[in-house]
This record gives structure tokens, sequence and C-alpha cells, in this order.
């Protein structure tokens, strides 16, 4: 039978060493914001019933350095977490702090609930290239303190030749839901290829009427010609390349091609040619790039186009709802982001323009309701995402 847990404050409580920030808060971004398939929300997982939303989960932005235990604010947000997840790193192995959260979570007698995202290293390597901290490494005994019998953390992998990032936050979700892993990935996949399929045949239904109804101007011919190009395609591609991929691959994740052709052709796309499912369906692909993380100086331009595209189109579809929370809230993800983008690659003034829009996005969300509890977490992430980004520019005093 599926395990019955207390519903705390939090989903997941997040530790990290501060040199792995940037994938600390992209992870906690992408597992907020992402929707549990439909078809899982009926069930029951091993920690009781399977929600709609990973949130709230928490996330430290303080720095410890000067402190000599663990706060009170930790604590108490470790006792209200669900689980645990620790970002692996030769640096979070000799974090005092890292190694002190687990084992404070630890003595709460959730060890099973700690969930970890290997980001460099090797694990249990021994040297400088150890990514576990102690606590992750061994038990505890009775007295509360590690001892010598050896741990099996439960790990997804980022490095290169590992995982990979959809499968390994695809992991992370199922531990955090109490769920099989394929059934979730199998489901996962479905929803996305779906909603990339419907949105297809609904450009492509549009793109025959346009095509129908083109004048013999030179503009809309030379249009007509280069969407009908892109279709044939498009539709080669369904019908060649991918028919023998399903031929001799029965695999889900087989269709992964498919998402990436489509999605490259509806970047090639106005906004204002797509209509609102079609919109709808490309926003909801954006953070294709999870969880990547870039050297300061370098520009991740694949990654910025993504989400600029991803702007631009959830942008075209609040203007035409200007009253629904929901298009907007995703026009604010977007801008988050494109900001998030900038901040990796040290861009400092582009990421105080665009979380300052995050910010006021945040706003008129709130403003339409209120009373909706996720939208007032997004607030105040908001003003933190902003002020952050403000006092990292040396400019905290024009915090409102």
């Amino acid at each position: 039978m599926p395990g019955v847990s207390v519903r705390r404050r939090y989903r997941a409580f997040i530790s990290y060493s501060h040199s792995d920030a940037p994938v600390a808060s992209r992870l906690h971004r992408s597992l907020e914001a992402y929707r549990v398939p439909r078809a899982l929300r009926v069930t029951a997982g091993e920690f009781g019933p399977v929600p709609e939303r990973l949130h709230p989960i928490f996330r430290d932005r303080e720095e410890l350095a000067t402190a000599g235990a663990l706060g009170g604010r930790l604590q108490g947000a470790l006792a209200e977490a669900d689980a645990l997840l620790v970002i692996c790193s030769p640096e979070a192995a000799r974090s005092r702090w890292v190694n002190e959260e687990v084992l404070a979570f630890k003595r709460l007698g959730r060890s099973d609930r700690i969930y970890c995202l290997i980001v460099a290293g090797e694990p249990n390597a021994g040297d400088a290239r150890e990514c576990f901290p102690p606590a992750l490494r061994f038990e505890i005994e009775s007295d509360g303190e590690l001892g010598q019998r050896p741990a099996e953390p439960i790990a997804a992998d980022i490095r290169p030749g590992k995982d990979g990032r959809t499968l390994a936050r695809l992991k992370l979700v199922a531990g955090l839901l109490g769920t099989d892993l394929d059934n979730l990935r199998r489901q996962d996949a479905q929803r996305r290829h779906r909603s990339l399929l419907l949105a297809m045949v609904a450009a492509l239904a549009g793109m025959a009427l346009a095509l129908g109804l083109a004048t013999a101007a030179w503009r809309a011919r030379n249009d007509a010609q280069r969407r009908q190009l892109q279709a044939e395609d498009l539709l080669g591609y369904m019908l060649d390349d991918l028919r023998q991929k399903l031929d001799s691959n029965s695999r889900v994740d087989s269709l992964d091609s498919v998402s990436d052709k489509v999605t490259e052709y509806f970047a090639s796309l106005d906004p204002r040619d797509l209509n609102d499912a079609v919109l709808r369906a490309t926003v909801a692909g954006a953070d294709a790039d999870w969880p990547g993380s870039t050297s300061a100086g370098a520009l991740p331009r694949e990654a910025l186009a993504s989400f600029n595209g991803a702007y631009e189109r959830s942008k075209a579809l609040a203007g035409r709802h200007p009253d629904n929370g929901d298009r907007l809230f995703d026009r604010g993800q977007a801008e988050y982001w494109v900001g998030f983008v900038y901040w990796q690659s040290r861009y400092l003034e582009r990421v105080q323009k665009w979380l300052t829009r995050y910010r006021d996005t945040c706003r008129e969300v709130y403003a339409l309701d209120s009373k909706r509890i996720e939208w007032q977490h997004e607030l105040a992430y908001g003003y933190g995402q902003s002020c952050g980004a403000r006092d990292r520019a040396g400019q905290a005093a024009k915090c409102p």
C-alpha cells in the first residue's frame, strides 16, 4: 500500500554549496514550475496523493560563513521539508554547512527521503574528486552521530555521459512524488509530444488556410512558398525519418527527435502567425535546456535564443488575454529565464532589466488573485530576485 505522510510546509529543501548556487537556482525554479502529468494526479504515490505541482521548495540564499551552527530558520525549514535535495560536487563535499544540513535531516528520521543531484566530481572517490559529503556516505547511529556503515545515496547525475538533464530531473521528481520512474517518464514524454504534435497539426492547418488565401502580391507569394517548403520538410521528416525510427524502436523516448524538429519549426514563425493552442504548447516546452551551467563571460546562445523565443510567444499570448493570470505567469517565467541566462554569463545590466520585468509581472499576477498561494510565493521571489540583481550591480539602495 502507498505510504501516508504528514503534509509539511515544503515539498523539499535544497542543500548546496555557494559555488553551486547557479545550478541550485535553476533546479529550484525547474522543479517548482514542473506540472505533474494529469494521468498521475489521480493516483496515490508512496508518500500520499500525487500533487499537481511540487511547490513550495525551500532554497536558502543566505551566507553561513560567520555562523557557528545552523540557525533556527534553517533548522525549522529542514523540519518542515518532506525531502532533502543535495547538489553534489567536490565543493559540496567540502562544505561544512551542506554536511550539517544532511546530518540534521537524517536526525529527523527521514534518511530515506534524501535525493542527490551529482553535478561534478566522483561519488565515493575518497580523494579530491569526492562529491558526497561525509553525512551522505555514512549512516547515523542511534546516538545521532555518523558511524562507519556505508550509505547508498539515491542520486541523479547530470555529468557528461550520465543521465542527462531531462532524465535527471525526472528521477528527482519521481523520488519526491513517490512514483515509478518508468511510468513518470512515459507519461511526461507522452504529454510533451502530444502537446507539440497537436500544436503542429494546428499550425499546419492554419498554414494551409493561409496558403489558400494568399494573394498574388510578391511578398505574399514569397511567404507562402517559404511556409510551404517548411511544411513539406516537416511532413517529410514525419513520414520518412520518424516512421523508420518507430518501426525499429518502440520506446517512447525515440519521439524526442520529433520535439526537436517541431520546436525548430515553431522558432522560425512570428508569434502573430500562431493561435492560442500553439503558443501555449511552445511556451510550455521552454525549459528544454535545464539545468546546464555556464562559465562566467560565456553567453549560452542556444539557451538564450530558446528563452527569448518563449518570451515573445508568451508575451503575445498574455497580450491576447491580459486578465488571464496563468498567461501572465508564463510570461514572467520566460522573463526570469532570460535574466538567469544573463546572470550566469555575468551580463549584470541585462540581468537587472529582465529580473525587473519579471518582478513587475509578478505584481500583475498577484493583483489578479492575491489569495492564490503560488502567486504569493512568486511575488516574494520576484522581489528577492530583482533586489538581488540590483545588489550585484551595486544598486541595493534602489530596492523597493
